[in-house]
């Protein structure tokens, strides 16, 4: 048994599911006794408004919520209908999800790059510190996190054959990915093309892919039934989009290597103005639909008139979703030091990458699965923890890409010395 079996095996593998859990728990029982996660004080708008639309769900079956996505509060509805309600029980259940995000990842390793990059997805999943750092936040990102990376891992078979349970699965999936964050729809068009381009049928990719339609279509309607959206917005939530617009406009003003979390403080102070103004021409709060169609018709003549800040804007971001860098940290040796592990993390992702499409694995699923938090917020608003949905997929690569590098290494060291040439025979 070699070194690499013996430490994901048995009692290990146990230690490198259970790690990230051990390790949020701590944290979030160390920040407990602060009334960092009681109600209101418990992270901004955002966790407050999600607390409050649970607590409607569970008195009224619905929620007047317009700011953000319903997904994510039915979740919460679920939890405190056997728990506290309390965001702090939430935060449990999210800290308990990681054990399986963490298979999860080692799944996907296995399936595009073979044993030994599974086992090391084993151990890269449970030293991943993203996942385990946003659990502790009353959000969306790690159930929408789980969701993606688990459809990615239940999926991998689809791309080779039938299989209506697991198309049913992954339709369940794709729709609480998609309730959670409506962005992630977009990983059923990835989902589609990879089959295609898998299978070059057209008819085995609608045979597989159909399930996985009605399932996730069914939940998305049922929930717009169930909370319609108001007028001029595509789906309950959206309002929140175009504070998004707005927002991403002032990150035209960011340095170039400005990549915490909030941006520009400059910039971010000049946003918060314009919305104050926006509040006063309304004269309804931020949240309110008609101080948010006003804040879209500021966002698109702000970008008609600044079409290169549009293009700086998208190639800042494209960096900055995979940078994480709090800008909570007071230690600017440890934000440099975060955002370089995140550089070199991705660096070895994309080797590992280039290592499973060299043996000829579907690596372009997980690729696209990665896109799909990137192009979103090419444009809109962006912060790391959005790229946490595609990070499953960016782990399974670094694990691949650390089983590639080993094995180029140890066929290196066990290459066998050149002979040395024959002595010529004497002349006669």
């Amino acid at each position: 048994m070699s070194r690499l079996e013996r430490f994901t095996s048995g009692a290990w593998r146990w230690f490198w599911c259970l790690l990230p859990l051990i390790l949020a728990m701590g944290a979030l029982f160390l920040y407990r006794g602060t009334g960092r996660y009681s109600p209101p004080d418990f992270g901004g708008p955002e966790p407050i408004e999600n607390h409050r639309a649970a607590l409607e769900i569970l008195d009224h079956g619905t929620t007047d919520m317009t700011f953000h996505a319903t997904g994510y509060a039915y979740l919460v509805a679920l939890v405190y209908a056997v728990a506290p309600h309390l965001p702090l029980s939430m935060l449990i259940v999210q800290c308990l999800l990681l054990p399986l995000i963490v298979l999860a990842i080692s799944r996907i390793a296995r399936g595009l790059g073979g044993e030994d990059a599974g086992r090391w997805g084993l151990i890269v999943g449970g030293l991943y510190y993203p996942f385990a750092y946003y659990a502790m936040t009353f959000s969306t990102i790690v159930p929408a996190s789980l969701a993606s990376t688990g459809l990615v891992a239940v999926a991998l078979p689809l791309l080779e054959r039938t299989s209506w349970k697991r198309s049913l699965a992954v339709g369940l999936l794709l729709g609480v990915a998609a309730c959670c964050r409506p962005n992630l729809a977009f990983l059923g068009v990835v989902l589609a093309a990879s089959v295609l381009a898998a299978s070059r049928s057209l008819v085995a990719t609608l045979v597989r892919t159909a399930p996985v339609a009605a399932v996730s279509l069914g939940m998305l309607t049922a929930m717009a039934v169930a909370n319609p959206p108001e007028p001029g917005q595509f789906t309950r939530g959206s309002q929140g989009m175009n504070r998004s617009l707005l927002d991403a406009t002032y990150q035209f003003e960011d340095r170039w290597f400005d990549w915490e979390r909030v941006g520009d403080p400059q910039a971010n102070a000049k946003a918060n103005e314009h919305w104050a103004r926006l509040e006063a021409e309304s004269g309804k709060p931020m949240t309110d639909p008609a101080t948010q169609l006003l804040a879209r018709r500021d966002a698109f003549a702000r970008m008609k008139a600044n079409p290169m800040g549009v293009v700086k804007k998208g190639l800042i971001s494209s960096v900055r979703i995979w940078i994480l860098m709090p800008s909570d940290s007071q230690y600017t040796v440890l934000k440099f030091g975060i955002a370089l592990s995140e550089l070199a993390f991705l660096l070895v992702a994309l080797f590992g990458m280039r290592a499973s499409r060299r043996a000829g694995l579907p690596w372009y699923f997980g690729a696209g699965v990665m896109l799909v938090p990137t192009l979103s917020h090419l444009i809109l608003h962006v912060e790391p923890r959005y790229s946490l949905p595609g990070r499953g997929a960016e782990a399974a690569f670094l694990a691949i890409g650390l089983a590639a590098l080993l094995a180029w290494q140890s066929a290196k060291a066990q290459a066998p010395l050149a002979a040395p040439a024959a002595p010529k025979a004497d002349a006669a």
